[in-house]
């Protein structure tokens, strides 16, 4: 079960950020959280990789729709930490720490 206490959304940017780098072979250094993950190249099967990913670590439920259509990384995780279940409500502080996606750059 995902742990949806709210440190653990402090870390949806940073995931997804990543997430991106990884399956798209972006620059690790290139500052992409303002611009739109489509045009940075995600396509809709990278889209449902990210879908499933926010979904079972966040509880984010976000439509492949919203992903590709993200005006920015930002925007999409500000959406993301609204679509999670507990959004607003305080968690119980056992969240536990921020791990980056496999280096094999899979989302799945």
């Amino acid at each position: 079960m995902p742990d949806h206490s709210p440190d653990r959304s402090e870390s949806l940017r940073p995931f997804i950020e990543e997430a991106l780098r990884r399956a798209l072979a972006l620059d690790p250094a290139a500052p992409i959280a303002a611009l739109a993950p489509a045009r940075l190249g995600l396509n809709s099967l990278g889209a449902i990789a990210l879908q499933y990913q926010l979904q079972e670590r966040f509880g984010a439920d976000l439509t492949i729709g919203e992903i590709l259509g993200a005006e920015s990384v930002d925007g999409l995780a500000a959406l993301a930490r609204s679509r999670r279940p507990d959004h607003g409500t305080a968690g119980d502080g056992a969240a536990d720490a921020y791990s980056p996606l496999p280096h094999d750059g899979v989302l799945i």
